[in-house]
């Protein structure tokens, strides 16, 4: 017994000072941020947001105050309220909350998956558990569809428990590629030891524990599934944050980690556009919905390194071509990437055409030529130095969703 003891205090020692260890460890992908960076490029300005955010009306631990004073510490711009099967939206939370917008819609269980809907102009469709799946069945039946009914995104397509089943109906708007629950679940059925070790370091350094998560992308299944969809339609792309900032203990007693400002700021969707937002909902909401719509946006892993100053385009000539756009193959066609400064870690920009690699960029603002028609995308990763075991790993950092380019 005495031996057993003494075994797990130095256990317990060595994890200790391993934590120690761990919670000395910063990740400097860039240099500190310059004026000049920090400055908005003139071609776009870049507003960031998280989607699938859940109050204690559903699954949720906070109220909108708690969950937009986080979101304003994580300087995000706009966040998009999804509780589980709201029927009843309160629509005059669409509005700013101090510098923070928040666009309100729900998430909905369908046959055996799981919708998020928002940026609705009306909510004839939310009819109650029974009579709303008539109606999503309706709305999701033909691409041509009643948009006022708002965006319908497939979260979490390989998730336990929301598996979509059949053909992927064509009114679908989008799907998860990034969600961090099923990143999580993912972790946990990849490699129970590497879990546990996420976990146990996780009071040390929980940004290490989360960037452990994408040491492998652990989102193999929905990309494939997202460039698939691509092939037939466009298809929008988005990290869902899934956050509720709630561990259920017991009975009604939960523990409030992690909290919406770890949550929100692990992964974000960056919107692309060509104004600044200007203070006014109304405006300003219009502009956010229809980058959104239009799939001129990328999400990226904010906590492996700030994106802000990245930029990714068409261009033709003089022409601008913004992301989630279409457009005729043309002379000189070429799709520029941006980043917003030169990394101190070895980095890679990879282009994809029809789901496959179409070619690579180790420049800091990358010119590819476009000669043929295709779908594409772009992924810029970084390779970081972790502490033991992992050592140096790529992780990827920036998904863009896809330009469409169409033959004459």
């Amino acid at each position: 017994m005495r031996k057993v003891i003494y075994a797990f205090l130095f256990l317990g020692f060595l994890h200790v000072a391993y934590g120690i260890f761990v919670s000395q460890w910063t990740l400097e992908a860039f240099a500190p941020e310059t004026p000049s960076r920090a400055t908005e490029q003139k071609l776009f300005y870049d507003y960031a947001g998280v989607i699938d955010v859940h109050t204690k009306k559903s699954t949720g631990s906070g109220d909108i105050s708690t969950i937009t004073q986080a979101a304003t510490a994580d300087h995000l711009d706009f966040l998009v309220l999804n509780d589980l099967n709201d029927f009843k939206p309160d629509l005059s939370l669409n509005r700013y909350f101090d510098r923070v917008l928040v666009f309100v819609g729900g998430a909905y269980n369908y046959l055996d998956a799981l919708l998020l809907n928002f940026d609705e102009k009306t909510i004839d469709h939310l009819q109650g558990p029974g009579r709303s799946q008539t109606a999503f069945a309706d709305l999701l039946s033909t691409a041509d569809r009643n948009r006022s009914a708002g965006l319908l995104i497939l979260s979490r397509p390989y998730n336990s428990g929301y598996h979509w089943d059949g053909d992927f109906p064509p009114g679908l708007d989008g799907i998860e590629v990034y969600n961090l629950k099923s990143l999580w679940q993912e972790h946990w059925l990849r490699s129970k030891g590497a879990f546990f070790w996420s976990l146990a370091i996780y009071p040390y350094n929980s940004t290490l524990a989360y960037l452990r998560l994408f040491i492998r992308s652990s989102a193999d299944q929905e990309i494939t599934l997202w460039d698939r969809l691509n092939s037939k339609q466009p298809t929008l792309g988005f990290a869902g944050t899934d956050a509720d900032a709630k561990i259920r203990l017991w009975g009604h007693h939960y523990w409030a980690v992690p909290s919406y400002e770890t949550l929100f700021s692990i992964v974000k969707n960056h919107v692309l556009i060509r104004s600044e937002l200007t203070g006014q909902a109304a405006a300003d909401r219009q502009k956010i919905s229809e980058a959104l719509r239009h799939g001129q946006f990328y999400f990226s892993l904010d906590i492996l390194a700030n994106p802000r100053g990245f930029t990714a385009y068409g261009l033709e000539k003089n022409k601008v071509i913004p992301l989630g756009s279409e457009a005729k193959i043309s002379p000189g066609l070429v799709y520029v990437v941006n980043l917003p400064d030169e990394p101190l870690v070895p980095f890679q920009t990879i282009l994809y055409k029809d789901g496959q690699q179409f070619a690579t960029s180790t420049d800091v603002h990358a010119r590819i030529p476009i000669q043929s028609p295709g779908v594409y995308r772009a992924l810029v990763r970084l390779r970081v130095s972790l502490p033991w075991p992992d050592g140096a790993k790529w992780i990827d950092w920036i998904l863009t969703n896809p330009m469409y380019i169409r033959g004459r």
